[in-house]
């Protein structure tokens, strides 16, 4: 798999848009797609990485999130139930997440939702924005394999690919070590 394809993967859906509607579409931040919620939210106590990405576009994502956020009341409420609902009223949906997310630590929200979703709270640790060092640029520029492998493995396990797929054994690197080398 070339980084290419990695990256084609991540844009899909601007891709996708851009076919269906004929124009280049507009910068959203971090907003996933007409997703929502599906951005980044702020957490207590509201440091510069204190925030959680969240997305619960589907309509049985949407009702846990709901009973995990304490407004059940929700659930079924016509200005909220369908996706193109909630699009049209991003900004309140995103108030509403947000209210609940900026009273929790980044770490209390994500074990909040991962006892609602039955699964252990590390599986959601990427949802967390964390200090340290640049987690997206290897410093002589290779993708990161193992990452890559986890991702890959998820997909598999969820049924989303037939077989297993050992990245390692497709990914050629010499061209950017020889850059690398070339750079120093």
């Amino acid at each position: 798999m070339s980084l290419q394809d990695a990256v084609v993967n991540l844009i899909r859906v601007s891709l996708r848009d851009h076919q269906w509607l004929g124009h280049t579409m507009p910068r959203t931040g971090n907003q996933l797609g007409a997703g929502v919620p599906g951005t980044t939210y702020r957490c207590d106590p509201g440091g510069p990485n204190d925030h959680v990405f969240i997305f619960a576009h589907q309509p049985q994502m949407w009702h846990a999130l709901l009973r995990a956020i304490e407004r059940p009341d929700l659930i079924g409420d016509p200005r909220y139930e369908k996706g193109p609902a909630r699009w049209e009223r991003k900004a309140e949906v995103d108030a509403l997440v947000e209210a609940w997310t900026s009273t929790r630590t980044k770490h209390e929200v994500v074990k909040i939702l991962a006892d609602f979703a039955k699964a252990p709270p590390d599986r959601y640790a990427s949802w967390l924005f964390t200090k340290g060092g640049d987690f997206y640029h290897d410093p002589n520029g290779l993708p990161d394999l193992t990452a890559l492998q986890r991702n890959i493995d998820l997909q598999q396990q969820l049924g989303f690919l037939k077989a297993k797929l050992d990245v390692k054994k497709y990914a050629d690197l010499s061209l950017v070590e020889e850059a690398a080398k070339r750079a120093k």
